[in-house]
């Protein structure tokens, strides 16, 4: 069993379609996929079943330019777990923004040589409250 990510660049009269990914693991499965749109990468949450719970989510980031994957790491924060899993988040220029929070993603760390070494908590800043908001104001 196969799942393939497939990417159309779209004009008046034509199409073009590309493969992005295709996930070959048969145990693992895509939850969650976004597109920064800014940047041209495209982030996905995976669950590996068979792994222990609590540390079998995979965040995965490709480069939409080179169609490669550029960084896949284990993640078991709940936080950002959560937030990856629902999908409620604008995902611009390697920033998660949802209410009035928001979740970088340290993409100078990912290009790096040893991106590989670095840990979730280094790859992922959170910032909360990040607007001075009244009582009744809303994000």
């Amino acid at each position: 069993m196969y799942q393939h990510i497939t990417r159309y660049n779209l004009s008046f009269n034509d199409y073009e379609r590309i493969k992005v990914h295709t996930e070959y693991v048969v145990n693992e499965h895509i939850i969650n996929f976004n597109v920064d749109q800014e940047a041209q990468k495209i982030l996905f949450l995976s669950k590996i079943p068979k792994m222990t719970p609590g540390h079998n989510f995979k965040f995965t980031l490709i480069d939409l330019c080179s169609n490669k994957v550029v960084f896949e790491q284990m993640i078991s924060n709940p936080e950002l777990l959560g937030r990856l899993e629902s999908g409620l988040f604008q995902f611009i220029g390697g920033h998660l923004y949802y209410n009035n929070n928001v979740i970088k993603i340290r993409y100078d760390l990912i290009d790096s040589p040893n991106s590989e070494e670095f840990t979730e908590l280094e790859i992922f800043d959170y910032y909360r409250d990040i607007f001075d908001l009244n009582d009744k104001e809303k994000i």
